[in-house]
């Protein structure tokens, strides 16, 4: 779930495709933090970004709903998250301002 007050701007970077963008032009901490994920914790962190529970996120991706949280486990300590939403903010380009 995400506040009401960060959704405009998780919609504004999905339609901006901002991983690819980021792809392209590394060079944040949090950059590197999106670059160090393995590919099955990009799978549900784009997943997770999309609004899908937890539950939704094993269904889709044909996993146990604690292998999802052991996953969100780890993206959240290589991103420097310690919630959803800045875990999102982060996988969106967002932290430290929309201007990225």
């Amino acid at each position: 779930m995400l506040s009401p007050s960060v959704t405009a701007a998780v919609f504004d970077a999905l339609r901006a495709r901002p991983g690819e963008a980021r792809a392209e032009h590394p060079g944040t901490v949090e950059d590197a933090g999106i670059f160090a994920l393995t590919a099955r914790e990009r799978d549900v962190m784009s997943l997770a970004a999309q609004g899908l529970s937890r539950r939704e996120v094993a269904e889709r991706l044909v996993l146990s709903e604690k292998t999802v949280k052991n996953h969100i486990t780890a993206i959240y300590s290589k991103l420097g998250a310690s919630n959803r939403a800045e875990a999102v903010s982060a996988w969106l380009g967002l932290r430290g301002g929309a201007s990225r």
